[in-house]
């Protein structure tokens, strides 16, 4: 996992980006006690034996309600998987993409998580045209144009991006996963209190690694380490070295960089 920040088009303030090579990497869903509720075979936090090799968290999206789909985990459904709409997607072998329901993915034995929400931002590798509709892309706290918003989205070699910015516009959410890659992308939750995305860093305890907020949000970084309201997604490594030391993706061991710090987890 890589990150980095930048400005996005028509945005003053730092937007968080955050790479993850799909392949060294596996994906999990889940669910939040409020949305969608209910009982599900995964658990609504990260307890204490759910950490090992985890390396990142992040934000679900909109109210069920206001979403235009659904959620499916593990056999069990909440709400109609709606063709046309835009899904992340979780396989059985960890793998995670997005897309839309129905054209790109669709329900069949390798998927066990589905979390749908209106249309992709990115489609093709290009911005969706109604961009600047808010009515499109949500409610907004008091009808603001620029809000903390997020979205995730995969290249086009199938690498993970996710972007978080504290004022944004549609626009320049998409216009930020656009260059960070994304030839599909979708916008997840938005809004002072929602969006945010935690790194984990185990160079002190492989099983109880330290989180700390990438990006600019309210929330703290144990977000996740509790029970939450809201669904999420959990990544955990494929390999993890020992001591926290890291494994390429040929599965060669290697040491901490140099010059990576406490401060910056994201530099393993």
């Amino acid at each position: 996992m890589q990150g980095t920040l930048l400005h996005a088009a028509g945005s003053s303030s730092p937007v968080a980006i955050a790479w993850i090579k799909q392949s060294a990497a596996r994906f999990e869903l889940h669910p939040g006690y409020s949305q969608p509720g209910g009982s599900w075979s995964q658990p609504d936090m990260l307890p204490r034996d759910r950490r090992d090799g985890l390396v990142a968290t992040w934000n679900g999206g909109f109210l069920m309600g206001d979403s235009e789909g659904g959620f499916y985990l593990d056999g069990k459904q909440y709400g109609p998987l709606v063709p046309g709409v835009a899904a992340e997607v979780f396989r059985r072998d960890g793998s995670f993409t997005v897309g839309v329901w129905g054209r790109d993915v669709k329900l069949d034995s390798d998927v066990v998580g589905v979390r749908q929400q209106r249309q992709l931002m990115i489609d093709g590798g290009r911005i969706a045209p109604d961009i600047d509709s808010l009515f499109t892309w949500g409610v907004t706290d008091g009808g603001a144009t620029y809000v903390r918003r997020s979205g995730v989205g995969v290249t086009a070699a199938g690498d993970v991006v996710f972007a978080l910015g504290p004022t944004m516009s549609p626009r320049s959410l998409a216009t930020a996963l656009q260059r960070a890659g994304a030839v599909r992308a979708m916008e997840l939750d938005i809004n002072i209190s929602w969006p945010s995305f935690m790194a984990y860093d185990s160079s002190a305890s492989a099983g109880d690694p330290r989180p700390f907020k990438w990006g600019d949000y309210p929330r703290p970084a144990e977000r996740y380490f509790s029970p939450s309201a809201r669904d999420f997604v959990a990544v955990y490594a494929r390999a993890a070295g020992a001591q926290g030391g890291c494994v390429d993706v040929s599965g060669m061991s290697r040491a901490r960089p140099a010059d990576a710090s406490l401060a910056d987890p994201l530099a393993c």
